[in-house]
């Protein structure tokens, strides 16, 4: 990546994987150009070339955006070959056509019956999804209203429609599918969120609605504390209520986490991150430690762990044990910054 004038950028990105039973080539390309104050417009392209002549296919996206601190207003385009398939990489969706609108606006205001109310922000956004042959799959419609602080604290509220066309059953859990048809639903959720630049700081959120011709209540919580520069510890637990009118459609799931940030330097820092949830019943782990060893050039070490605690369901090799582990995997990696 390099500059080829102020505040526009150019880059390209090559992967390749050799077997002995084939290859896997990717060649893409991106800019980003930045005017007025805070507006861009950024655009990238990649193709797959394969052994199998079949999965030759392409991916796309160009994005507009105009900001300034009153209003701001976007749109954008991705497109995804239906197969697309990067062997390095992760395509989250693909056989698509991605399109999107948004709008904002974000008054000061000065309201002297509420002490600290800083400003609103009025947002809403529309993204339409379709298959490379046209036929629609997915919409999504939102809005939200924000009431901002002076102290950085806000309080949001937030309105989705959306539709779901699901083409083949989908499992949401081993023992609940959900059949194949066109899905239409609305949710109405609420935020509140502390300044996190504070020693303790927090958030909470609740979101109600109709899911799936069912519903879904949402619960998440997060707390923070910030011990100094050198040590940063969040945990944030999500729970969820779901109700669909098929067979074991009513359940509960929870996941609950917590993240350590510990730092000797601005040049050494390391970051866990430890998790759990009622499905799989898997606690797992991931350890990475960074340190730059040079400007713009990093060294890590990453480590990942896994185990599983055992339900009485289940059957195992060795009852007696209410812990196994699932896999443990560490992983190291240097990057190079040369300057052109």
């Amino acid at each position: 990546r390099t500059n080829i004038f102020p505040r526009a950028t150019v880059g390209s990105i090559i992967t390749n994987v050799e077997e002995t039973n084939g290859y896997n080539r990717a060649l893409g390309f991106d800019t980003k150009y930045r005017f007025w104050s805070s507006s861009e417009f950024n655009a990238w392209y990649t193709r797959v070339w394969d052994d199998n002549q079949a999965l030759n296919d392409a991916a796309g996206h160009a994005s507009l955006q105009f900001e300034n601190e009153l209003y701001s207003a976007g749109s954008s385009f991705t497109s995804v070959g239906k197969n697309y398939a990067p062997a390095l990489g992760f395509v989250r969706r693909q056989d698509m056509r991605h399109y999107t609108g948004n709008l904002a606006y974000k008054p000061t205001v000065d309201i002297g019956a509420i002490s600290g109310l800083r400003r609103f922000q009025f947002r809403t956004s529309y993204d339409y999804f379709e298959g490379q042959n046209g036929v629609k799959q997915t919409t999504q419609w939102s809005g939200s209203i924000r009431a901002e602080f002076s102290r950085r604290q806000s309080v949001t509220l937030s309105v989705d429609r959306d539709f779901e066309r699901l083409f083949s059953p989908f499992s949401i859990r081993s023992d609940a599918t959900i059949p194949a048809d066109d899905y239409t639903f609305s949710r109405l959720g609420i935020d509140i969120r502390t300044d996190e630049s504070q020693r303790l700081f927090g958030t909470v959120s609740t979101t109600v609605g109709e899911f799936f011709n069912g519903n879904r209540t949402d619960f998440n919580g997060s707390i923070g504390f910030r011990q100094s520069k050198h040590l940063h510890i969040e945990g944030r637990v999500n729970h969820s209520i779901v109700d669909l009118p098929i067979a074991n459609g009513e359940f509960d799931a929870t996941t609950v986490s917590t993240s350590i940030l510990g730092a000797v330097s601005r040049k050494l820092f390391a970051k866990a991150l430890i998790q759990y949830d009622n499905f799989s019943r898997n606690l797992q782990a991931n350890i990475r430690i960074n340190w730059i060893h040079t400007p713009g050039s990093d060294l890590f070490f990453v480590f990942n762990t896994s185990y599983h605690l055992t339900g009485d369901n289940e059957t195992l090799f060795d009852p007696r044990k209410d812990l196994i582990m699932n896999s443990q995997a560490a992983v190291a990696k240097v990057t190079y910054l040369i300057m052109l």
